[in-house]
């Protein structure tokens, strides 16, 4: 249906139903021929786009390290839930938000979130209630990944609950629309106020001069 949002599309509706309205049925079966064909092309390209996002995210699948029932398995990330303990190396990408209970030599990238350049050392420990990002250094984060050292974590955090993912919830609420979007909006209603005003003013012009309305 989002087709059917743009202002240019709806004016080319609303031509194609009063040409029906004045009964000029090839003008209204050509304008809705070029709707349906541009909605459909829309469509078909959309479609077409998610499927090969969806084809690339199944090979990009991630992985993580999970001890579980005293046994480490290997399991996609998404998998992950609160409660499972995580073991990360180098090079691992953290799946979940996670308190870490043990570290040796663990330095973690996390400018993704904090836009630090460096990496930084995590470790067991307590941190301030206020701290942040950057000041909890007991804590690793989705979205971040591992230079060196290697790492055991307690997942508390999956999914849209991460800071992550708030983050990236926050970013998709509102997504910016782009000039040329922009453009095509101002000109659609642009065109809708023009053809209002000048349906109208063939209207007023006919009753004036005691003409037909049509």
């Amino acid at each position: 249906m989002e087709q059917f949002k743009s202002p240019l599309i709806l004016v080319l509706i609303f031509a194609a139903a009063l040409s029906a309205f004045l009964q000029e049925w090839v003008d209204a079966i050509i304008v809705i021929t070029i709707v349906v064909g541009s909605a459909a092309l829309t469509f078909v390209q959309e479609y077409r786009a998610n499927n090969a996002i969806k084809k690339l995210q199944s090979r990009l699948t991630i992985k993580a390290s999970v001890s579980r029932n005293g046994h480490i398995e290997s399991i996609p990330a998404q998998e992950v839930v609160p409660g499972d303990i995580v073991i990360l190396s180098a090079g691992s990408l953290i799946p979940a938000d996670g308190i870490i209970f043990e570290a040796k030599d663990f330095f973690v990238n996390q400018s993704s979130l904090t836009g630090e350049s460096f990496p930084v050392e995590k470790m067991p420990g307590v941190v301030a209630v206020d701290a942040s990002l950057s000041e909890r250094t007991n804590v690793a984060y989705m979205g971040t990944n591992v230079r060196s050292g290697n790492a055991r974590v307690l997942i508390v955090n999956t999914g849209k609950s991460t800071d992550y993912g708030q983050i990236a919830r926050r970013l998709t609420l509102r997504p910016p629309e782009t000039e040329f979007e922009h453009g095509i909006h101002h000109l659609g209603y642009l065109l809708t106020q023009i053809m209002i005003f000048m349906v109208v003013l063939v209207f007023a012009v006919n009753i004036l001069f005691d003409r037909s309305a049509d």
